[in-house]
């Protein structure tokens, strides 16, 4: 029936694969100062799946009354935002797999009948693909973002992906990789919130103000972006004569 939904609508999946993209050139240039603008894109995502969803009774109680409370949440974090959005201390290894869960949300599979996945996948249409590009961006963003927006989409990706692995068994592998994929997103959520990772705290971060202290927070961490560096020489103590 998802796929029913996707096919349905889309010109709808296809505005969001341009809306995405305009998102994230806007995000590479003004980087810090988007933040809000990434919440509200996940809010507009969650409210279009609830609108899509709307015209099948059965799939709108199952996933559009999840995805209309999931684009209130996100609404209200647009508005009055609780984490930092910045992806500039996030550990290598965890930023190259959201940016990999991210993409197959994008080029989510199997929905898009003879065209391209990663043009027309039903991104903002269905819950499943909607729910793996939000985690991908929970899970990417230090300091950590909200536990309780990251433990509800946590438990929302696993029941989804579970439940998409059950139904899609005489459907072909495809259709169940992508489930899949949304389960291992979920759980590698879970797995973040029970260890509790050690992230930059952002009221610790104003208090340091010497150059040292400084640097010494920024490469705490190995990241794939660029931080800003010292331009000044090291300097050189002078040798002592014994």
């Amino acid at each position: 029936m998802d796929v029913e939904i996707a096919l349905r609508h889309l010109p709808l999946a296809g505005f969001h694969h341009l809306l995405i993209f305009t998102v994230a050139v806007v995000w590479w240039i003004r980087r810090e100062k988007v933040g809000r603008v990434l919440s509200a894109y996940m809010a507009l995502a969650f409210a279009t799946t609830t609108v899509a969803l709307r015209s099948h009774p059965a799939w709108w109680l199952a996933g559009g009354l999840v995805s209309g409370a999931l684009a209130v949440a996100w609404f209200r974090e647009a508005i009055r935002p609780s984490f930092h959005t910045s992806f500039e201390h996030t550990p290598r290894l965890r930023l190259g797999l959201m940016l990999v869960a991210a993409g197959f949300a994008v080029a989510y599979p199997g929905h898009s009948g003879d065209l391209p996945a990663f043009v027309f996948s039903p991104l903002g249409v269905t819950v499943q693909p909607t729910l793996l590009l939000a985690l991908a961006f929970l899970n990417s963003v230090t300091p950590i973002a909200n536990r309780n927006l990251r433990w509800i989409h946590a438990i929302a990706g696993t029941c989804y992906g579970v439940a998409g692995v059950v139904s899609a068994l005489s459907l072909g592998p495809t259709t169940i990789v992508a489930s899949l994929v949304l389960v291992l997103a979920s759980c590698y959520t879970f797995v973040l919130l029970i260890v509790g990772t050690h992230e930059i705290d952002p009221n610790d971060a104003r208090g340091a103000t010497s150059v040292k202290q400084l640097r010494a927070r920024m490469y705490r961490r190995h990241t794939l972006l660029p931080g800003p560096r010292d331009p000044r020489p090291p300097s050189r103590k002078p040798r002592r004569r014994r």
